[in-house]
């Protein structure tokens, strides 16, 4: 009996920890791609293969890191204190280079765009998160997209306004399906882990490193 109680008690002290608020820390993503051809799977095997991103956040600003082993690193940066995003590019084929650009939170350009709270709710690490499915045309492609999210995590959603102000919450699982030549690709990001750490605000620094040259010119 005594022993049948110390593991529920672990379990529920586990899930309240998981469930507490967190507005500083980092999140660990793990992003695959994957198509029902099985020769694009291939190429995109090739082309992509394992992808990690590590998202340092702490109240408005972020900084998000993706490691492609077969490509090079993307670094960026949203500093809303200074309404500024500055993206860094380390590609083993280009260089390193970079593109500064201006943030606007506020932006609610939605059009073309649906997004739809769909009653589906999945735990993922211990937090519930619900359940969009969004769809439109990005970039020319169709797509559509499934995502859940949770509002205990507050970061900001870095790389997608849209997300922002039409959805609660951070993101903790995304389906991306789009068509695009006749090819449908899913990309799939998931939270794999989430620590409730300090941040240093040095991160968000949007100073540019040496030895990288801006995007599109010396």
């Amino acid at each position: 009996m005594k022993k049948t109680i110390f593991i529920l008690f672990i379990a529920l002290s586990t899930s309240v920890f998981s469930q507490k608020v967190i507005d500083e820390g980092v999140v660990k993503i793990k992003m695959t791609m994957s198509s029902d051809d099985p020769k694009v799977n291939d190429q995109l095997s090739m082309l992509v293969g394992d992808v990690s991103m590590m998202i340092h956040f702490k109240g408005n600003n972020s900084r998000s890191e993706i490691n492609n082993p077969l490509q090079g690193n993307n670094t960026t940066i949203v500093n809303s204190d200074a309404k500024r995003m500055l993206i860094l590019q380390d590609d083993k084929m280009l260089g390193k280079t970079y593109k500064e650009d201006t943030i606007d939170l506020e932006n609610k350009n939605t059009e073309g765009v649906t997004v739809t709270e769909n009653g589906e709710t999945k735990t993922i690490l211990g937090y519930v998160c619900k359940g969009y499915d969004i769809v439109g045309n990005f970039s020319g492609a169709a797509t559509n997209m499934t995502i859940y999210t949770t509002d205990k995590i507050k970061a900001i959603n870095p790389n997608n306004p849209l997300l922002r102000n039409n959805t609660s919450g951070f993101p903790m699982l995304v389906f991306i399906k789009s068509t695009e030549g006749g090819v449908a690709v899913t990309i799939a990001m998931e939270v794999v882990e989430v620590k409730d750490q300090a941040v240093d605000n040095s991160l968000f620094s949007l100073d540019i490193p040496k030895g990288y040259t801006k995007s599109g010119g010396r």
